[in-house]
């Protein structure tokens, strides 16, 4: 009963004092605008956010579907292994490193800028107004894990030579190469 004489007394309020009811109409659509302000960017965000990741999505497939055609080349050379089929896995997407500015009165050791320092990206614009951060480098990602399926995998020299090889050329260990042999063509 309480909340309903309150609320009646603030209509009733509001019915005389026509400024009141302006001030109290205004701040409630200027709190639906700063709602909506909220919601309606981190849509577009979003969708922005999808269309770089499609990107990278893309980028990562080609990427490694270069790495594992060459790889097949150079095992289909190899003595003994015949035909092939290569499958990789990569650990991670590609890391962008852009260069940044670090104020003068800080220590900067290997990498590492003290607490006391700032840093910041280096921006610039381009001739048509873009603007974005100075790259430094692009580090492409490491090959998590191969899986290698051919004519000669039965053979433990095959095997051998084919993981070296794979070892060598990826940098990762032996226990993340796997050789087995191929099915005979006819067989499924």
């Amino acid at each position: 009963m309480d909340k309903e004489n309150n609320l009646k007394r603030l209509s009733d309020k509001l019915k005389q004092d026509k400024k009141l009811a302006l001030i109290v109409v205004l701040a409630i659509v200027g709190s639906l605008l700063l709602i909506l302000s909220e919601i309606i960017p981190s849509r577009r965000s979003e969708e922005e956010k999808k269309v770089i990741l499609g990107e990278n999505d893309v980028y990562l497939t080609e990427y490694r579907t270069a790495l594992e055609d060459n790889l097949e080349r150079m095992i289909s050379k190899i003595a003994g292994a015949g035909e092939c089929c290569v499958m990789i896995t990569l650990e991670c997407s590609v890391e962008r490193v852009y260069a940044q500015n670090i104020s003068s009165g800080s220590d900067y050791f290997e990498g590492k800028n003290n607490q006391n320092g700032t840093s910041e990206h280096v921006i610039i614009k381009s001739g048509t107004g873009i603007e974005g951060g100075l790259l430094i480098s692009v580090i492409e990602p490491r090959v998590r894990g191969v899986a290698v399926v051919c004519e000669g995998g039965d053979s433990y020299i095959i095997k051998t030579a084919i993981t070296d090889t794979v070892t060598a050329l990826f940098s990762i260990g032996g226990n993340k190469v796997s050789v087995a042999k191929m099915k005979p063509l006819g067989e499924e």
